[in-house]
């Protein structure tokens, strides 16, 4: 458990240097004075993860109080097939972070649930 928690938290790591130094590249690269042009699809810089002191109940839901002190993250946008364009199905991500792990709540909603087809393998 301990490599787990210690693997998601290194990953978690670097994908906010990623996010930092994409930032910091795109502004680096405009000349002194230039307005960077900025478009409806332009992704937001950051997420925002929220300590907490103990980790939410994880039982698969997100029922727990806790999660609700996170700030949801749900302005999605596609890759394919169109890309740019708002998501097609609506999803709602919140970050929790401890001492000792980074939680994610992922709420994917589907428009056709009693088409998902799950198995276990």
């Amino acid at each position: 458990m301990k490599n787990r928690t210690y693997l998601w938290a290194h990953a978690f790591g670097t994908f906010l240097s990623l996010m930092v130094c994409s930032s910091a590249r795109t502004s680096a690269f405009s000349q002194p004075g230039e307005q960077t042009p900025q478009t409806e699809t332009a992704a937001p810089n950051a997420a925002v993860a929220v300590r907490i002191d103990q980790g939410p109940k994880m039982d698969g839901t997100l029922d727990d109080p806790l999660w609700q002190l996170a700030k949801t993250i749900s302005d999605f946008r596609q890759q394919e097939p169109y890309e740019g364009q708002p998501a097609t199905e609506r999803t709602e991500v919140r970050i929790l972070y401890t001492r000792r792990a980074v939680y994610f709540g992922i709420h994917c909603f589907d428009t056709e649930p009693l088409r998902i087809i799950a198995s276990e393998q």
